[in-house]
């Protein structure tokens, strides 16, 4: 929607594109809360993409939300039987972090094992190699403390 006049509208940096969407649906939201209490962060180069630039959020159509809603993992959390490692860029234009967030605390909330790691200044596709070393490394952590070498 257009804003309201006298409104103040962030205009994108030179080179930027500005991505818009519009609708008069209110934005799918999840009624599950954000706690930040069991986050790891790793510090990773930042990675610019030239010329994008994302403002809004994507809105859908009713029956759109709907059928999200019914297959979306965060509405199943206490189907999950093992222990989950959320790993999520904090720069990631992919998919907001958010979506990590409440995926942690509805595990929380029914009393599962998980872990999320936030690569603070990565992005959707891990670009820094030295971030991929430290994502390995928490991986073999998180595997060594819940499933220990030798018991299978």
């Amino acid at each position: 929607a257009a804003p309201a006049e006298g409104e103040a509208v962030e205009a994108p940096a030179e080179g930027e594109e500005e991505i818009k969407t519009e609708s008069s649906e209110p934005p799918v939201e999840f009624e599950t809360p954000v706690d930040d209490s069991n986050v790891t962060l790793i510090k990773a180069p930042k990675v610019d993409l030239p010329g994008i630039k994302v403002v809004g959020k994507i809105e859908l159509p009713e029956t759109e939300k709907e059928k999200l809603k019914s297959i979306s993992p965060v509405n199943f959390a206490e189907n999950f039987q093992a222990p989950v490692l959320l790993i999520h860029g904090k720069d990631d234009l992919v998919v907001p972090i958010i979506q990590s967030k409440r995926m942690l605390s509805a595990l929380k909330k029914v009393d599962k094992v998980v872990e999320l790691i936030t690569l603070k200044g990565e992005d959707h596709w891990l670009s820094s190699s030295e971030t991929r070393l430290a994502l390995l490394q928490e991986v073999d952590r998180f595997l060594e403390q819940h499933n220990p070498a030798g018991t299978l």
